[in-house]
């Protein structure tokens, strides 16, 4: 989540609206970007993984996929 947090405030640095009052919060951002990731596929998925830094690992997926 830190790296996230950075990245995210580099990236608001290099944008016109960075120069007016405004408040970003890094966990609602990626609270939103876990949203889109459980609902999206194919090179949504993958851009979505990459951005949020979501990890693979089985457990992290749980209780949505099965086990079967």
């Amino acid at each position: 989540m830190t790296r996230f947090s950075a990245k995210l405030f580099q990236e608001m640095i290099k944008l016109e609206i960075n120069r007016k009052d405004v408040v970003i919060s890094p966990i609602a951002v990626h609270a939103m970007l876990a949203l889109i990731y459980r609902a999206s596929e194919g090179e949504t998925l993958s851009e979505v993984q990459r951005v949020g830094e979501f990890n693979q690992h089985p457990v992290f997926s749980w209780p949505w996929t099965s086990s079967d």
